[in-house]
């Protein structure tokens, strides 16, 4: 009877343990679906994760510019060039704050798969080491 619990025992901590590797390829593979929903590629085929930076240096020159454009408008026979300066403005703005949102947001959810997937792997190994 001894005998049959042992094995029992066993073979429920190989079911967690199978359970745990399942579930960690599960979340690996809905992260490589996120990513490629949402990331773009470079034409080797690597992802391009977003960067605060990038979009700050974008969009702060789109500001520049544009106020540099609206202050040229004041000058007589500019013409529509004001009209540059205040898209530049704006894309410059909309830069600012939508896509450092984005990156946030990709980051965020980035950490909290690598969180849970350092869950996982941890109780992986203790189960490993318990089996």
């Amino acid at each position: 009877m001894e005998q049959l619990q042992n094995t029992t025992e066993q073979l429920t901590q190989q079911v967690r343990l199978l359970t745990l590797q399942n579930d960690l390829a599960r979340l690996d593979k809905e992260w490589d679906r996120f990513r490629e929903s949402v990331l773009p590629r470079l034409p080797d085929g690597t992802f391009v994760e977003p960067s605060s930076a990038d979009w700050t240096t974008f969009g702060m020159t789109a500001v520049v510019v544009g106020a540099i454009a609206g202050l040229v408008a004041f000058l007589p026979g500019a013409g529509a060039i004001g009209l540059f300066g205040v898209i530049g403005i704006a894309v410059g703005v909309g830069c600012l704050t939508r896509d450092n949102r984005s990156a946030a947001d990709f980051h965020q959810t980035k950490a909290r798969y690598l969180s849970r997937r350092e869950q996982l792997r941890r109780a992986i190994e203790r189960d490993a080491r318990a089996a």
